[in-house]
């Protein structure tokens, strides 16, 4: 799954990214075999190959275990200030007959939604900023899926939050048929100071991104993709960009962010920009893309997580030297499937408490 989850983190075509993701799990279940010395003329692994195998694995979780430890990527606080969890499965949506039939599944909690508030705290940079809330909203992957009303349920909850403003990261449609949903779902979001957005690697996969774009400007939502937006909040001021790497444009376009300002808030769909961010001394940087694992284990964590990182961002708040990262859980996915993981929707509030 290591190897799986860094090599859903590269740009590749989709396509061929599921062939190689088949050959690498097809070849599991014949690696365990030539390993245990079960298949015919087998000699040079027999016993001690396997038990050479378990100590690399042994060694190869202690090292990871002192990355982690050690890694300047802290995690803190893994729960939020406040919780509400919602089940938008309750009254009449439409759902495919995929989705109905995962529903019911022991223990998936794909239409548990979770509204969290948490604070971030982010030192004197968010003096006369403090208290400024923000909407982070993750990977919505319309797909039809879940029906047109589990999206306006969803856009309904994030304008009961009345953050000031709304941040989208990406992965928002993942079938065209679906576009004519946008306005009377994505269209009723609104926000004292916008509500902006970039692409995921799902939305890079249409023939034509920009035309997706246009309907979102359609819809009031600002585009921050190699682009930046000054925002003034009481006595303060708040930089705004954001970046869709490694799947559309460069980080070359965000050369001079984030400038003098002293408080910048970087939106991108994948947690792997962290590194550029701390090295340009970024504030606060909102992803998601990872679905928080999807399918969390006990002892063993999250599973699923697309990151040169591996499951270390799969989810939650984390600080890596003066920057401070939100990763959301998302709300959707192509996979109807969530275990100790519910679909999140976050209001973060910006205080002026010291750095954890």
């Amino acid at each position: 799954m290591a190897l799986v989850n860094r090599l859903q983190a590269t740009a590749l075509d989709y396509r061929l990214l599921r062939v190689l993701k088949l050959l690498l799990l097809s070849s599991l279940p014949l690696s365990g075999l030539v390993l245990l010395g079960q298949l015919p003329g087998n000699t040079v692994l027999e016993g001690s190959g396997y038990w050479w195998l378990c100590r690399a694995w042994l060694s190869w979780l202690l090292v990871d275990w002192l990355l982690r430890r050690f890694s300047t990527h802290r995690r803190w606080r893994e729960g939020a200030e406040q919780q509400q969890v919602f089940d938008l499965g309750e009254g009449d949506l439409v759902l495919s007959s995929l989705v109905s039939f995962c529903r019911r599944l022991p223990g998936n909690q794909v239409l548990q939604l979770e509204v969290n508030r948490k604070e971030m705290p982010l030192g004197s940079a968010a003096r006369g900023l403090a208290g400024l809330t923000i909407t982070h909203l993750s990977d919505l992957h319309i797909s039809g899926q879940m029906g047109k009303q589990f999206y306006e349920s969803l856009c309904d909850q994030v304008n009961q939050l009345s953050s000031d403003l709304v941040c989208l990261s990406g992965d928002i449609l993942d079938d065209d048929d679906c576009r004519e949903w946008l306005p009377d779902t994505l269209g009723r979001l609104h926000a004292r100071l916008g509500v902006y957005y970039v692409l995921g690697n799902h939305d890079a996969r249409h023939a034509d991104p920009g035309l997706l774009r246009q309907e979102l400007a359609g819809c009031g939502l600002v585009n921050l993709a190699g682009r930046q937006h000054l925002l003034t909040h009481r006595e303060g001021q708040l930089l705004l960009a954001g970046t869709e790497v490694p799947w559309l444009g460069t980080l070359q376009a965000l050369e001079d962010f984030p400038g003098e300002n002293p408080l910048s808030l970087l939106l991108s769909h994948s947690p792997d920009t962290i590194g550029w961010a701390r090295r340009r001394r970024i504030s606060l940087l909102l992803a998601g893309h990872l679905h928080g694992g999807q399918i969390r284990l006990p002892v063993i964590g999250p599973l699923v997580s697309p990151s040169f990182h591996g499951v270390r961002f799969s989810g939650g708040r984390f600080r890596s030297g003066n920057t401070l990262l939100h990763v959301s859980r998302g709300v959707g996915g192509m996979q109807p499937l969530r275990w100790n993981c519910r679909p999140e929707l976050t209001q973060l509030r910006l205080t002026d408490d010291p750095l954890p």
